[in-house]
């Protein structure tokens, strides 16, 4: 069997090839050679930070300081401990004794940057990260690091350049984009922005976050289009019920009604009990002027939802549309089954004024016109057209 000494620099290895499990698993092995070795305990107590058991690893490292009280990895895990519990406070002065003890260690000076900067000690946050970044120009935390002090401390064009080199060092720095790109959008920059989270999906396409804001930006550009088909990507790399149902609406927006219908049926089948894709089938069906798969899904979203209004009013809509009395008398119905479940829209009010004006009953199409128009909020089309009603109501 090896050594404890032989284990260690195993696990040194298996930590520099970035090796994490074998690396544990030969400390662990270290400890039962030398149940007081330093290293192992406080490279132990890290892993078990790592899972976010921070207890039990300040408990590991506080043992490695009982071994090795000025033991620098030991120290400045402590601090880390007590930075994740976000006290900073007594994080402090353990980096610091850290630093101490190894001044060549970046993790701890980064740390020691981080809890100044918590702190409000700025200066000091300032000095303490660019020794880390003297120590490791390469260490791309710390740049993200001084980025955000530069930011705080209103040196903005620095924090940018800051937060640029973070993502150069490591274009898988997630963190860093999101930071960089909301700078860009402070500063009214969004197409830079969005160049920017384009950048990122190139080196990270599983990055959610990044894809969310491509379409959040594309929407606000008008960019259906862009904002479609970024959503049709997440949509693949993540098939819920959610994200097919904004990818449906989105496919209306950008004019693919037929990848419209796709979405919403496969939102059906994940959520059987769920209305809402029903009735947008519905919607679909209805612009397409196919009045009997409308009234079929029309119908469903009602039988999974006794509460949905918005189905009772496109039905009514597309009776109404037949101008006959039988088919009048059959959406004057299913708005009033509107107006059971919801009397605060306007659009059951308005519809119904539509149908006693044609029907010759004025003083109903002006009691329901009134009613409609106080429900609307404010200015707008529908307004427009009840307004217009009401003055051909009153002068005939």
């Amino acid at each position: 069997m090896a050594d404890a000494n032989e284990l260690l620099q195993q696990a040194r290895t298996y930590l520099e090839q970035g090796e994490l499990s074998n690396a544990e698993q030969t400390y662990r092995e270290v400890l039962k050679a030398d149940p007081r070795s330093a290293e192992a305990l406080a490279e132990l107590g890290r892993f078990a930070m790592a899972r976010e058991k921070i207890d039990e690893g300040l408990r590991l490292v506080e043992q490695a300081l009982d071994v090795d009280p000025k033991f620098a990895q030991a120290l400045a895990y402590k601090g880390l401990a007590y930075s994740m519990k976000e006290d900073f406070e007594r994080a402090t002065p353990l980096f610091e004794e850290a630093v101490k003890q190894d001044p060549a260690m970046t993790m701890a000076w980064h740390n020691l940057a981080r809890a100044y900067r918590k702190l409000g000690h700025w200066e000091k946050a300032e000095k303490a990260v660019r020794e880390a970044i003297n120590l490791d120009p390469k260490h791309f935390q710390s740049h993200y690091e001084l980025s955000t002090i530069l930011a705080n401390t209103g040196r903005t064009t620095e924090a940018i350049r800051a937060a640029l080199l973070s993502i150069e060092i490591n274009p898988y720095f997630i963190k860093g984009y999101m930071t960089l790109g909301k700078a860009y959008e402070l500063g009214g920059k969004g197409d830079l922005a969005l160049r920017l989270y384009h950048e990122g999906l190139k080196h990270i396409p599983s990055a959610v976050i990044l894809r969310e804001e491509v379409i959040r930006l594309s929407l606000m550009k008008r960019d259906m289009k862009t904002a479609y088909v970024e959503m049709a990507i997440l949509t693949k790399q993540n098939n819920n019920y959610d994200n097919n149902m904004r990818l449906g609406n989105l496919a209306i927006l950008a004019g693919d009604f037929e990848g419209a219908e796709k979405a919403f049926k496969r939102a059906a089948q994940i959520r059987p009990d769920m209305g809402d894709p029903h009735f947008n089938l519905g919607e679909i069906y209805q612009s397409a002027k196919l009045k009997d798969e409308a009234i079929a899904e029309y119908e469903k979203a009602i039988a999974l939802d006794a509460n949905e209004w918005k189905a009772y009013n496109s039905l009514g809509v597309l009776f109404m549309k037949d101008e006959t009395p039988e088919s009048l008398k059959k959406a004057a119905g299913y708005f009033q089954e509107t107006l059971a479940r919801n009397t605060r829209a306007p659009e059951p009010y308005y519809n119904l004024a539509l149908i006693y004006g044609k029907s010759g009953s004025k003083a109903e199409a002006k009691k329901y016109a009134q009613m409609a128009l106080e429900r609307i909020p404010t200015d707008g089309v529908l307004k427009q057209d009840v307004e217009r009603l009401i003055r051909a109501l009153t002068e005939h």
